[in-house]
């Protein structure tokens, strides 16, 4: 999660666009894991000004 936290802080310095960011973000959360909370985490979709996106975890 460090590093979604980077990719975030890169775009409010201005260091990147919200497209960009975006799909990194979304990079890193797949990857990380494909079925678990983190890629349902509130806060990073409110950096991106989006909404969260309600996905089915397997098993629930």
């Amino acid at each position: 999660m460090a590093r979604v936290q980077g990719v975030l802080s890169r775009r409010r310095a201005g260091g990147i666009t919200q497209g960009q960011a975006r799909q990194e973000v979304l990079s890193l959360l797949t990857s990380y894991t494909r079925n678990q909370a983190p890629r349902n985490a509130h806060w990073v979709y409110e950096e991106l000004g989006e909404e969260p996106v309600e996905r089915p975890m397997l098993g629930a």
